[in-house]
This record gives structure tokens, C-alpha cells and sequence, in this order.
């Protein structure tokens, strides 16, 4: 996405390594989240959180978890956590 700055967390980029994931990936589903909040039809599991993760976001994609919050004024996505699903809300 053009103009949008992504910062992953130390947690998020120690989890892309280990499994040898590429940040792209993540960006691109990132990307159409943001297109899907915007009223667009796009093909992603996006949930706002509740709770503890109040404010965030999370993208299911198989068995991994993305969770992630927004800040639209500056176009900004901050990426806290990125793990498989028994393991990423802990």
C-alpha cells in the first residue's frame, strides 16, 4: 500500500524468521484489511478484538494469527503479534 508505513513488532519479525516467512505476505494481507475497512469487498478474515486486545485487529489465515492496530490519521499499522493460533493470544 502506497503512503501506509508498517511497523512489526520485535515479537512479529522473530516469528516471520523462525519460520521463514516473508514481511510481503504479511503486508499484503494487511493491505486488504485496510481496504475492507474502507467498505471494499475483499476476500480476508478480519475481526476487531475485544477485551484485553481492545483496539486491535487480527487476521486469520490458516493456523496463523495476525493482530494489529491502526492509526488511519497518519497511516500507520503496527503489527504486536504475529503466531499460530493456540499461541498468539497468550
Amino acid at each position: 500500500m502506497i503512503n501506509w508505513q508498517f511497523l512489526f513488532s520485535n515479537d512479529s519479525i522473530k516469528f516471520l524468521k523462525r519460520n521463514n516467512l516473508p514481511e510481503n505476505k504479511v503486508v499484503y494481507y494487511l493491505s486488504q484489511s485496510i481496504k475492507k475497512l474502507q467498505g471494499e469487498n475483499t476476500n480476508v478474515d478480519l475481526r476487531k478484538m475485544k477485551g484485553e486486545w481492545d483496539g486491535f485487529f487480527r487476521i486469520r489465515t490458516g493456523k496463523i494469527r495476525i493482530i494489529f492496530k491502526i492509526n488511519f490519521p497518519i497511516k500507520q499499522i503496527y503489527i504486536d503479534q504475529i503466531d499460530y493460533r493456540g499461541d498468539v493470544y497468550k
